[in-house]
């Protein structure tokens, strides 16, 4: 009996040595509980069966009978649908549960001295088992609170990092802000002066030829920096759509040649070209491509020394094209090549040596060039160096599209006098606008509000209207629309405004537009604008 309630004592042992006992007994099973404190219920001893089945007998046996230290008797049911006899032996929080026949009086006080040396084991045991799983339990915590120290001293890092990020980024911006009213009042400075010496009049032909040219060239920078903060701002928002089609890239690189051609000899720069014989067809937006090679070698004559060296080379590589712009300039540190395509970025050289510019051009080059699936690389030496510009852009299996000649080339826009109607609310803008209109030979009247040019319009004799699209009273789509369901379904209608981008321009056309213009309005884009309107007219009459 001794020897069967000590391998009651051990987990490893108890469920063989329950067997035992209960054959030692006379009786079915013997079950051994322990009473936890904080639950209040007894629980199967570590090394029993942990999942008991029976009925409410049963569980009333276990929840009210055996609470009491002492001898506890009862018919259960146990298993569900049989019912047995139960003894109960209970001390000191163990009870040691008896089924089927009723053990002998001498088996049950043995039972009953042996209870409180048992009870002191399992308790102790239980003991262990919570200790056991409390240390389990602050290890774990003790992990996770390693773990989440660790990351704190991490998101304290990044944020440290992310602060230095931030700092530069707001210094570079307040650098870029102080810099774009740099350049802002630089044209505006040569526009202004010459306005003043216009109006101070008695102008003899060469200097007033030299001070229009002047004025030109401002006008001209400040429109092209205009263009690149809103070039920027559509790239980066997805804004911008691209017309993809096939192009001999060295139309392309002629083009931007001749665009950059009177800022290269105002340098008395150099420039050599070396450009494969074999057609480089390329799929692209020939203006955004164009756009792409202008500021690339914009850019070399801006830090490039006056008589220096520029090269254009574009060869075939495999199934790629690439093209280099090299300079002799002033070169860039080796740890900068990576930084002067970020925005608001530009070289330290460019405090002094700079033609002007807001540091915007290599940015959209870059991401005007990812939209092709094409990449960019910065190459130099260092200081004094020079440097090399090298793209690169996937060839076109296809033939190039053919060339088309240029809206409203075969036409002159003096020719075949126009009445043109320009509505807009901007009175400086509306009478300049007039003006040149009467210098390219035609007549010209304005309306500040929509409704009165839709009032214009309805007394005849109109060939052109000039359609700003914000407008005081009704705004430009909804004028566009009115006239078209008043009939005057071939009235050619241009909406002429400062807003850009390719959702701008579908929304005019899905509007009524014929033609979308932003401001201001260049020489070429108002003789194509006006050659289109004289031929519209010269079909209506006749």
């Amino acid at each position: 009996m001794i020897d069967l309630l000590i391998g009651l004592s051990t987990p490893a042992s108890r469920a063989a040595a329950a067997r035992s006992l209960a054959a030692r007994l006379g009786v079915d099973e013997v079950l051994l509980f322990v009473r936890d404190p904080e639950l209040g219920a007894l629980l199967p001893a570590a090394g029993m069966a942990q999942t008991l089945r029976g009925g409410p007998s049963w569980w009333q046996f276990l929840k009210e009978d055996v609470v009491a230290d002492g001898l506890h008797r009862r018919e259960v049911e146990f298993p569900p649908g049989c019912w047995r006899g139960a003894s109960a032996c209970t001390g000191d929080r163990v009870t040691v549960v008896m089924l089927g026949a009723d053990p002998a009086a001498a088996d049950l006080a043995a039972l009953q001295a042996a209870l409180p040396w048992l009870a002191a084991t399992l308790i102790n045991e239980q003991r262990l088992q919570w200790a056991q799983v409390e240390l389990r339990q602050a290890r774990e915590l003790s992990q996770r609170s390693a773990a989440l120290s660790q990351a704190l001293e991490s998101a304290r890092s990044e944020a440290a990092q992310l602060n230095v990020q931030l700092r530069e980024e707001d210094r570079r911006k307040d650098q870029f802000l102080a810099m774009l009213a740099h350049e802002l009042r630089n044209p505006l400075a040569g526009v202004v002066a010459s306005l003043q010496v216009l109006r101070h009049g008695k102008l003899d032909s060469p200097t007033q030829h030299k001070t229009l040219a002047l004025m030109e060239r401002q006008s001209f920078q400040l429109q092209r920096l205009v263009d690149d903060l809103m070039d920027v701002a559509r790239v980066n928002h997805g804004k911008i759509a691209l017309d993809l089609q096939p192009l001999v890239l060295q139309d392309v690189l002629h083009g931007s040649v001749e665009n950059n051609r009177h800022s290269m000899q105002a340098r008395g720069h150099t420039l050599t070209l070396r450009i494969a014989e074999q057609q480089l067809v390329v799929k692209a937006d020939a203006m955004r491509l164009t756009q792409v090679f202008s500021n690339l070698l914009h850019n070399a004559i801006k830090y490039t020394d006056s008589g220096g060296q520029i090269s254009i080379d574009a060869q075939q590589m495999g199934d790629s094209v690439k093209v280099s712009v090299t300079d002799s300039g002033v070169g860039i540190d080796p740890t900068m090549l990576e930084s002067v395509f970020k925005l608001f970025q530009q070289a330290p050289v460019a405090l002094d040596r700079s033609l002007g510019g807001l540091g915007l051009g290599l940015t959209l080059v870059r991401k005007l060039l990812a939209l092709h699936d094409g990449r960019v690389e910065a190459h130099s030496g260092g200081h004094g160096q020079g440097s090399t510009f090298m793209v690169w852009l996937p060839l076109h299996a296809g033939p190039p599209l053919a060339r088309a000649p240029a809206p409203g080339a075969a036409l002159d826009a003096h020719a075949d006098p126009l009445h043109v109607l320009v509505i807009e609310d901007n009175a400086d803008v509306a009478e300049a606008l007039c003006e040149l209109l009467s210098v390219y030979g035609h007549s010209a009247e304005s309306a500040s509000r929509g409704k009165a040019g839709l009032a214009r319009i309805e007394r005849g004799d109109i060939d052109l209207v000039l359609l700003d699209l914000g407008l005081p009273d009704i705004d430009g789509y909804e004028v566009v629309k009115q006239i078209r369901a008043a009939g005057h379904r071939t009235l050619p209608v241009v909406a002429l405004t400062g807003y850009g981008g390719a959702d701008v321009a579908q929304a005019a056309r899905e509007a009524g537009f014929d033609d979308h213009r932003v401001k201001p309005l260049g020489d070429d884009a108002l003789t194509e604008v006006l050659a289109m309107a004289a031929g519209v007219a010269r079909r209506r009459r006749g």
